[in-house]
């Protein structure tokens, strides 16, 4: 309660294509959204997209940053707007966040590939996740940090979140498996 709330993903994050009701020029917290053209945040006052980010930060009174951006993908892909890409979107997270929740996997499951748990590189979805986690671990120290489970998708993708989340030691929120506080 009173905290602040940070997700990233794809349009699932973003909520692409909510419809009126999912969409407020009277939002009740204070919600940030990220600009994919300068890599800043916009406070939002109009048009608010409301998805499962917005939703979990209003039910705690939090500030809000939506980072999600619909197409892109956790691995280093410039064209899908690759989370991992070098000084890509990770970098430019808020300065201060409480909890940061992390949701991927549906495009890099129709664009990339998924390598191996021990890829080093932004290559590949299980590189990228490896390349991301250990810089936003330390540079949030305090912050817990969640990643999701798509609720749908290749199953080899869903597994390896799972398996991702218990190498790097963070929280897993399985949509899959355990559905949805929603």
């Amino acid at each position: 309660y009173n905290k602040s709330l940070c997700c990233v993903g794809d349009s699932v994050t973003y909520g692409e294509d909510m419809d009126e009701i999912g969409i407020t020029d009277n939002p009740s917290i204070d919600s940030w959204q990220y600009n994919k053209s300068t890599g800043g945040w916009d406070k939002q006052t109009m048009n608010v997209l409301m998805p499962y980010g917005y939703q979990i930060a209003e039910r705690n009174n939090m500030v809000f940053y939506n980072g999600g951006v619909s197409g892109s993908t956790m691995q280093g892909m410039i064209e899908n707007y690759g989370f991992s890409c070098q000084n890509g979107r990770y970098t430019y997270l808020p300065w201060f966040i409480d909890y940061l929740l992390i949701w991927f996997g549906w495009n890099d499951d129709a664009y990339g590939t998924l390598g191996t748990i021990d890829d080093t590189h932004n290559g590949s979805f299980y590189g990228g996740y490896n390349v991301v986690l250990p810089y936003l671990i330390a540079k949030y120290p305090y912050a817990k940090i969640c990643l999701a489970v798509p609720f749908g998708g290749n199953a080899n993708i869903r597994e390896a979140v799972r398996l991702l989340a218990n190498k790097w030691g963070v929280s897993l929120w399985d949509n899959y498996k355990g559905g949805t506080p929603l």
